[in-house]
């Protein structure tokens, strides 16, 4: 070892924040509403199919992976990415 000399340290990478799996229907509207988002996703799903009305009208809880929550998204044009930082929004948000 020479005197003096600090050895290497890689720098530390910053964690991936994590994507909840589940987050409440009280989360979701409220992060909705942050990201100007709301008012799109409520027309797309009054445009939707019963079941779809029903189901975002009475959920307590949305899953992130939910078959509704990506056809929801697609059709609005939501990225895989945006869905992501909308469910960590959410996850935020006081229940």
């Amino acid at each position: 070892s020479i005197p003096g000399l600090v050895p290497y340290t890689p720098p530390v990478q910053p964690a991936m924040p994590t994507v909840p799996a589940v987050v409440s229907g009280a989360q979701l509207r409220i992060a909705l509403t942050q990201l100007n988002l709301r008012q799109a996703v409520d027309a797309a799903v009054a445009a939707s199919t019963q079941e779809i009305k029903d189901w975002y009208q009475c959920a307590a809880y949305f899953e992130r992976g939910n078959t509704k929550i990506i056809a929801v998204a697609t059709a609005l044009n939501v990225t895989s990415a945006q869905l992501d930082a909308l469910w960590q929004l959410a996850a935020t948000i006081k229940p």
